[in-house]
Protein backbone atom coordinates (compact mmCIF):
# COMPACT_ATOMS: atom_id res chain seq x y z
CA UNK A 1 0.00 0.00 0.00
CA UNK A 2 1.23 3.50 -0.80
CA UNK A 3 0.51 5.25 2.82
CA UNK A 4 3.14 2.08 4.15
CA UNK A 5 5.71 3.02 2.06
CA UNK A 6 7.38 6.12 4.17
CA UNK A 7 6.87 3.71 6.66
CA UNK A 8 9.23 0.85 5.77
CA UNK A 9 11.89 3.94 4.19
CA UNK A 10 12.00 6.32 6.89
CA UNK A 11 14.13 9.17 6.79
CA UNK A 12 17.22 8.44 9.14
CA UNK A 13 16.66 9.25 12.47
CA UNK A 14 13.44 9.67 12.04
CA UNK A 15 13.04 5.64 12.77
CA UNK A 16 11.21 5.54 15.99
CA UNK A 17 8.83 8.09 15.23
CA UNK A 18 7.51 7.26 12.30
CA UNK A 19 7.61 3.61 13.82
CA UNK A 20 5.45 4.75 16.73
CA UNK A 21 3.27 6.47 14.27
CA UNK A 22 2.77 3.28 12.02
CA UNK A 23 1.74 1.19 14.98
CA UNK A 24 -1.02 3.44 16.41
CA UNK A 25 -2.17 3.38 13.42
CA UNK A 26 -1.96 -0.49 12.72
CA UNK A 27 -4.01 -0.62 16.62
CA UNK A 28 -6.60 2.20 15.55
CA UNK A 29 -7.15 0.20 12.38
CA UNK A 30 -8.26 -2.72 13.68
CA UNK A 31 -11.62 -1.24 15.21
CA UNK A 32 -11.99 1.84 13.15
CA UNK A 33 -12.60 2.85 9.52
CA UNK A 34 -9.33 1.59 7.57
CA UNK A 35 -9.95 4.47 4.83
CA UNK A 36 -10.11 7.42 7.03
CA UNK A 37 -6.82 6.03 8.74
CA UNK A 38 -4.72 6.12 5.85
CA UNK A 39 -5.99 9.73 5.13
CA UNK A 40 -5.04 10.08 8.82
CA UNK A 41 -1.72 8.39 8.34
CA UNK A 42 -0.42 10.88 5.65
CA UNK A 43 -1.71 13.63 7.38
CA UNK A 44 -0.02 12.83 10.70
CA UNK A 45 2.90 12.14 8.46
CA UNK A 46 3.51 15.27 7.20
CA UNK A 47 2.40 17.16 10.33
CA UNK A 48 5.58 14.82 11.82
CA UNK A 49 8.11 15.48 9.00
CA UNK A 50 7.46 19.44 9.50
CA UNK A 51 7.68 19.40 13.31
CA UNK A 52 11.31 16.93 13.12
CA UNK A 53 11.98 19.55 10.09
CA UNK A 54 11.44 22.59 12.41
CA UNK A 55 13.51 21.00 15.65
CA UNK A 56 10.38 20.69 17.99
CA UNK A 57 10.83 16.99 18.68
CA UNK A 58 13.77 17.14 20.73
CA UNK A 59 13.65 15.14 23.72
CA UNK A 60 9.96 14.41 23.30
CA UNK A 61 8.89 10.67 23.20
CA UNK A 62 8.06 9.07 20.23
CA UNK A 63 4.64 7.98 21.57
CA UNK A 64 3.84 11.50 22.06
CA UNK A 65 4.63 13.20 18.56
CA UNK A 66 2.87 10.55 17.34
CA UNK A 67 0.15 11.24 19.43
CA UNK A 68 0.46 14.97 18.65
CA UNK A 69 0.46 14.35 14.86
CA UNK A 70 -2.35 12.06 14.67
CA UNK A 71 -4.72 14.53 16.98
CA UNK A 72 -3.93 17.33 14.71
CA UNK A 73 -4.23 15.23 11.38
CA UNK A 74 -7.90 14.22 12.65
CA UNK A 75 -8.60 17.30 14.17
CA UNK A 76 -9.73 18.37 10.36
CA UNK A 77 -11.86 15.57 9.80
CA UNK A 78 -15.88 15.81 10.09
CA UNK A 79 -16.49 14.80 13.25
CA UNK A 80 -12.92 15.78 14.51
CA UNK A 81 -10.98 12.75 16.18
CA UNK A 82 -11.44 13.81 19.94
CA UNK A 83 -7.93 13.59 22.01
CA UNK A 84 -9.39 11.22 24.59
CA UNK A 85 -9.71 8.89 21.32
CA UNK A 86 -6.12 9.42 20.31
CA UNK A 87 -4.84 8.70 23.91
CA UNK A 88 -6.41 5.66 24.20
CA UNK A 89 -3.91 4.19 21.94
CA UNK A 90 -0.92 6.31 22.54
CA UNK A 91 -0.35 4.79 25.73
CA UNK A 92 0.27 8.22 26.82
CA UNK A 93 -1.48 10.70 28.84
CA UNK A 94 -3.16 14.01 28.05
CA UNK A 95 -1.21 16.24 29.77
CA UNK A 96 1.63 14.76 27.87
CA UNK A 97 0.43 15.20 24.55
CA UNK A 98 -0.95 18.31 24.63
CA UNK A 99 2.24 20.70 25.20
CA UNK A 100 3.16 18.82 21.98
CA UNK A 101 -0.23 19.28 19.84
CA UNK A 102 0.35 23.21 20.84
CA UNK A 103 4.02 22.99 19.72
CA UNK A 104 3.44 21.11 16.62
CA UNK A 105 0.67 23.63 15.41
CA UNK A 106 2.31 26.61 15.90
CA UNK A 107 4.60 25.43 12.19
CA UNK A 108 0.77 24.22 10.71
CA UNK A 109 -1.65 27.31 11.73
CA UNK A 110 -0.84 31.05 10.55
CA UNK A 111 -2.78 31.79 13.70
CA UNK A 112 -1.03 30.56 16.30
CA UNK A 113 2.41 32.01 15.05
CA UNK A 114 0.96 35.49 15.23
CA UNK A 115 -1.34 35.00 18.50
CA UNK A 116 -0.34 34.54 21.92
CA UNK A 117 -3.32 32.46 22.85
CA UNK A 118 -4.01 29.49 20.77
CA UNK A 119 -7.53 29.50 21.53
CA UNK A 120 -8.28 31.07 18.12
CA UNK A 121 -6.87 27.88 16.26
CA UNK A 122 -9.65 25.62 15.17
CA UNK A 123 -7.11 23.06 15.63
CA UNK A 124 -7.13 22.46 19.41
CA UNK A 125 -11.25 23.58 20.11
CA UNK A 126 -11.56 20.02 21.34
CA UNK A 127 -8.92 19.95 23.69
Amino acid sequence: LDWEIDYFFPEEGKEKSYAELYNIIIKMQETNNPLLLRKIWKRAMEILGKAIGNGLTAGVSPKNQAGAAIFLAGSTEDPPIPLDFVVAYCDSKKKNIIPHIKKFNTVLCSKCKSSKSLKDCSHIDNL
